[in-house]
């Protein structure tokens, strides 16, 4: 194995493991710094599949402006920590989501794993000089639109952040609602 790989593959290691991080974390905020921190080997990840316009993009776009607006939507939800954890009787439960959730993540990655394994990989090929560069990319990204097969692919990306978005703010104010109740001043 040489240096390069195993450089890749602890990349590839912290990038599992500052994943795990966001997801495992309760609070929020600390959860959307793993998510930057995740960002990083990502990036590292990019530069040695030789794609560094990209990897540069994946620092500035989304630990720059994306996990930036991340953070405020979080923050302007204020999310308080354990809510919905305790039942009005002081027991505590697991909560159906929390159960469908493991169920769901079973399921897709049992189907991923019998979609990798039944996946014959073609050698690898030598990559082309202008692969990840600039040229390459804004030529890929502003060929003719009604050729291009990633437009759709850029399209669905603004309406996820938008959903994220409009999520965070009905989760704030159904918060809110239920704080004060409905007949209440806020």
């Amino acid at each position: 194995m040489q240096v390069t790989e195993i450089i890749f593959l602890i990349n590839a290691a912290f990038l599992v493991l500052f994943s795990l991080a966001v997801v495992v974390i309760k609070n929020p905020v600390r959860a959307t710094f793993m998510l930057i921190l995740s960002f990083l080997p990502t990036t590292a990840i990019y530069f040695f599949l030789h794609a560094p316009f990209v990897g540069i993009l994946q620092i500035l776009v989304y630990a720059g402006a994306i996990l930036v607006l991340f953070t405020f939507v979080v923050m302007m939800v204020n999310p308080a920590p354990g809510d919905g954890e305790i039942s009005p009787d002081g027991a505590k439960r697991l909560p159906r989501s929390r159960i469908a959730a493991v169920g769901i993540v079973l399921l897709l990655g049992g189907v991923l794993l019998s979609v990798v394994l039944s996946i014959s990989f073609p050698a690898i090929a030598s990559v082309p000089a202008e692969f990840g560069g600039l040229r390459a990319i804004g030529t890929m990204i502003f060929k003719n639109p009604s050729e291009n097969p990633y437009i759709f692919s850029f399209e669905l990306l603004s309406f996820l952040v938008l959903a994220g978005i409009i999520a965070a703010v009905s989760i704030a104010r159904g918060r809110e609602h239920h704080r004060h109740g409905p007949g209440k001043p806020q």
